[in-house]
């Protein structure tokens, strides 16, 4: 089951509309590269972990966000005091004489409360939540 996540503005009618794009600009999250929604499911895991809060909910109000940008800040840096391993992926290539071969392409890897993740998807999602929390805003989840 996937899980799409939107950070969520009032509007000036105190209704909750997606949040603008902009103050995320430059953050490199799964399917929301430099966007206010990202791809829930792919965090959600280190997320709960994190904050003990669930990206699974309909709504989740500003004083909560703040709460779970707070934790997951805490785990994320405790994750870099203790160090990060090398992941390795590989992928499937063409080569120059119509055969394939395969791309080695290595990754540092943060475990972040007992989860892995990217370290720099996982220094992006608790900056998606920090401007969230500093920006007032709630977060909506979809599935």
């Amino acid at each position: 089951m996937g899980l799409d996540t939107y950070a969520m503005a009032r509007d000036e009618h105190g209704q909750w509309r997606h949040a603008p794009d902009g103050p995320f600009e430059g953050l490199g999250l799964a399917d929301g590269w430099g966007s206010s929604s990202i791809r829930g499911k792919v965090y959600a895991e280190v997320v709960e972990a994190a904050t003990g809060h669930s990206l699974y909910q309909d709504h989740i109000e500003p004083p909560t966000v703040v709460e779970m940008a707070t934790r997951l800040r805490e785990a994320v840096e405790l994750a870099k005091q203790t160090g990060s391993r090398i992941g390795v992926r590989e992928l499937p290539i063409a080569d120059k004489q119509g055969g394939t071969g395969i791309k080695r392409i290595e990754f540092p890897v943060l475990v972040v409360s007992g989860s892995e993740i990217h370290a720099g998807e996982a220094e992006d999602l608790a900056r998606w939540f920090e401007i969230c929390a500093e920006r007032g805003y709630a977060i909506d989840g979809w599935w």
